[in-house]
């Protein structure tokens, strides 16, 4: 039978979420779940993705697989169709993942990146970043990590590192340089 954790999900000066999703794998540098959306979910999901303009009118975000990793600025979600086929990479930057007695939990810096199966990136939420800074919702650190964090992934992305490079690590393969 598969474990069910919680992770809360802090959003400074919003909400906080708690997600339980059904865990795949753990160790000391991440975690791994993945989780069937129920079919509400999946409908809301899906119209924001196409709103977006990430995922086509044809397309329809059934499931989430995500990586929270305990050493990195960032997580790494994969939305995926009804045959777990990727429509899209997502990563908050964030706060690395912490155990709790509870579960775990981490910190939105509000930065995001989309990353399409086709190579389109699109660099999201600047403008909540900037809103929370000048409401001092991030120390002056927090927002240099976050900064530096978002630069280090959109450069990676050019680089053909992200997402692949961490894919591989958390697939038990060797990642390759």
């Amino acid at each position: 039978m598969t474990r069910t954790i919680t992770v809360e999900y802090i959003r400074p000066g919003k909400e906080t979420s708690y997600y339980e999703e059904p865990l795949l794998t753990e160790n000391d540098e991440y975690i791994k779940t993945f989780k069937r959306l129920p079919d509400e979910i999946a409908d809301d999901l899906t119209r924001g993705l196409r709103k977006n303009r990430f995922i086509t009118q044809d397309e329809r975000c059934c499931c989430v697989t995500k990586i929270y990793f305990f050493h990195e600025h960032f997580d790494l979600l994969l939305f995926q169709d009804e045959r777990e086929r990727v429509l899209g990479y997502y990563s908050d930057i964030c706060t690395p993942l912490t155990r709790t007695a509870g579960g775990y939990h981490m910190i939105d810096w509000f930065l995001d990146i989309w990353l399409s199966p086709d190579g389109t990136l699109f660099e999201l939420d600047e403008d909540e970043f900037e809103e929370a800074l000048s409401r001092k919702l991030l120390t002056e650190s927090e927002a240099r990590i976050a900064r530096e964090t978002f630069n280090r992934l959109i450069q990676e992305v050019k680089d053909g590192i992200y997402p692949g490079t961490y894919l591989e690590l958390t697939s038990g393969k060797n990642p390759t340089p």
